[in-house]
């Protein structure tokens, strides 16, 4: 199970790392097009500001797009977790959980990440520290 925790974690921090084509485009034409791998990655996050920023609105987003692009993770399972970092007003901080493995002997998942909005670039947490 670790060889697949580690594999996953590989593919979310390129989930998290790779930019959506782009996020103004009026995919209503396409339905399946906006689900598929054309679509793959995150919205662009540099330049957001953490100050009044919605957490909620970002939470639900991240959320759907790691059930869509990790379905090694159980859907129903997947928690997204974003709060800003006090006194880095650039920077939010971002937490993955959920269960993966056989759904009658389910092992919980979780990924810490720390993403400056300036640049975008996002370091891995692991006990609560930058990796």
């Amino acid at each position: 199970m670790a060889e697949l925790k580690l594999s996953i974690e590989s593919s979310l921090r390129t989930l998290l790392m790779t930019r959506q084509p782009s996020s103004v485009a009026d995919w209503r034409p396409w339905p399946h097009a906006e689900a598929s791998v054309l679509n793959y990655g995150v919205p662009d996050l540099s330049g957001f500001s953490t100050s009044g920023f919605a957490a909620n609105t970002l939470r639900r987003k991240l959320k759907q797009i790691i059930e869509r692009f990790e379905p090694r993770l159980h859907a129903r399972t997947v928690q997204v977790d974003v709060e800003s970092i006090a006194g880095y007003p650039e920077s939010l901080m971002l937490c993955v959980s959920g269960e993966i493995g056989p759904r009658d002997a389910p092992e919980a998942f979780s990924l810490g990440m720390s993403i400056c909005l300036v640049t975008g670039h996002a370091n891995q947490l692991q006990a609560g520290r930058a990796a």
